[in-house]
């Protein structure tokens, strides 16, 4: 069940979002006075929860071939059966001697939050991986890491299956028949009239060696890789499950309730609230794979009414940070003025600096465009209530396109500019004897391709000048702000390139 906690004389979170509200206004042109505290209902609520712990105990296993290398951090064993055995020992006394709970609480005191929130989360702690390890024979080959070969029966020769294991073959010239093709007449000279040869493939023996195993009689054991030893290495890991349940919220307020879902119970004790833990065992308690630890967070909530330029709110205010929710868009109000000029001054029909007037809102979002923080989150950030996101992207989209307004004189002599320096550069490549005598030298292909790198590069490098004489129109104007070198070449910087490109073309074609 929450418990409520006795009302504080003091209301911290009420003065802090008062203080936080009065700021923003102050931003907006407003006087801080505006803001005015009608009535508060400020508390810390204590908020209790169960954590539900299980005993866990994993085991992750891996099988290799030859010996286990001894180290400091491994326990090694005889056998296999020894080392199962000993794996299911440790599974059994990490449950009967009880400790692991103890080991679960000191694991959490050192957690954010104790565990509030968690559900099937995973606890584990270092002292609680165990690393087992052994080896034994390989039950195949007893050791010896080889067994007979499979096809010469562990003899390492075959039968000579060209002699029949004789030794000798007919004759390859004249074929058993004992005389000479070339001379019948006389006995045939390779086997001296005795229609026989020795044999070309075992070379009288009778038998050739054994390919598989090479004559060594056997072949390298399957069974354990030929290194004579299977070898087992076990990880035991020991911990905890964590299971969250919140019992009960009734009592609780509704906007709180609603803040908790949206932030999110495992969230609750990163900044928002201040997490407790406690548990107390049963006396003579048995040891058992269960335990539940009482949780307690102690989250401070407001309700404000609060009259905004005469216009009251109901202000719901979360947790330790803060949050705000209900807050009026009262800043819209305060800029609409701004607002309009802006847009005058997007249209020309005003000049920028004019148009921004003192207030510090309208001022910090010129210099977020300037700096190319153009979207509206970026204002938003700045202003994250009391501002509509339709006013922070109005405001970002008139400097946005004031600025392109006060850069555009510079924009157009740049352009044409640089449209006139590519002409120039064109037409030295295409229509000078030398120049031109180059690219024809070349291949059609590598042609192709310089003239493309070298169009690719001309509309690079015009796009940079444009860039920069953006900014350098920008900086002369406002010597003090802090502009991006991105700044945007606008329609005319876009025109000049197609331009450009155009007249690339058609200079290729002429020539």
């Amino acid at each position: 069940m929450p418990d409520k906690m006795t009302d504080s004389p003091l209301t911290p979170l009420t003065d802090k979002t008062l203080t936080r509200l009065r700021s923003l206004a102050k931003g907006g042109g407003l006087d801080p006075s505006v803001i005015e505290l009608i009535e508060t209902k400020e508390k810390v609520f204590a908020i209790k929860g169960t954590l539900t712990l299980q005993a866990q105990s994993e085991t992750e296993s891996q099988q290799s071939f030859g010996r286990i290398k001894q180290t400091p951090t491994l326990r090694v064993f005889a056998s296999l059966s020894e080392l199962a055995s000993e794996v299911q020992t440790l599974q059994k006394s990490f449950i009967q001697d009880g400790r692991w709970i103890d080991k679960a609480l000191e694991e959490l005191d050192k957690t954010k939050g104790h565990g509030w929130g968690l559900e099937a989360a995973l606890l584990s702690w270092s002292t609680q991986k165990i690393q087992l390890a052994a080896s034994e024979s390989c039950p195949t080959c007893h050791g010896t890491a080889q067994h007979p070969c499979n096809d010469c029966k562990g003899i390492g020769y075959l039968h000579c299956y060209t002699c029949e294991g004789r030794g000798r073959e007919l004759c390859p010239l004249c074929y058993g028949h004992k005389m000479d093709p070339a001379n019948p007449e006389k006995k045939c000279w390779q086997c001296e009239g005795t229609g026989y040869a020795i044999c070309r493939f075992c070379h009288g023996q009778g038998k050739t060696v054994c390919p598989t195993c090479k004559g060594r009689g056997s072949t390298p054991c399957t069974e354990c890789n030929g290194t004579g030893f299977i070898s087992q290495s076990v990880t035991v890991t020991q911990g905890a499950r964590l299971d969250f349940t919140l019992p009960s919220t009734s009592g609780l307020p509704s906007g709180l309730l609603r803040m908790m879902s949206r932030i999110g119970n495992d969230k609750l004790a990163e900044g928002h609230a201040d997490v407790a833990l406690s548990y107390t065992p049963a006396e003579k308690q048995k040891p058992t794979d269960t335990a539940q630890i009482d949780l307690t967070a102690s989250l401070p909530y407001a309700d404000i009414k609060i009259r905004f330029a005469g216009k009251g709110a109901l202000v719901n205010v979360f947790g330790k940070k803060g949050i705000l929710v209900g807050v009026p868009p009262f800043l819209d109000k305060a800029v609409a003025g701004a607002r309009q000029k802006l847009a005058e001054a997007a249209q020309g029909n005003q000049a920028l600096q004019d148009a921004l007037g003192p207030t510090r809102l309208m001022r910090e979002a010129f210099d977020l465009v300037l700096s190319g923080k153009t979207h509206p989150n970026h204002l938003r950030r700045l202003y994250p209530v009391g501002l509509s996101s339709e006013a922070a992207k109005d405001i970002m989209a008139l400097l946005m396109l004031a600025l392109k307004k006060e850069t555009a004189a510079t924009r157009l002599y740049a352009a044409g500019g640089c449209t006139l320096g590519a002409t120039l550069v064109f037409a030295l490549l295409f229509f000078v004897p030398p120049i031109r005598a180059l690219l024809d030298g070349l291949e059609p292909a590598e042609s192709i391709a310089t003239q493309l790198v070298i169009l690719t590069a001309t509309l690079g490098l015009v796009w940079a000048a444009l860039t920069y004489a953006a900014k350098w129109s920008l900086k002369h104007r406002y010597p003090s702000a802090k502009v991006a070198t991105n700044q945007t070449i606008g329609k005319t910087g876009l025109s000049a390139l197609g331009v450009i490109t155009v007249i690339y073309l058609l200079m290729a074609a002429l020539s």
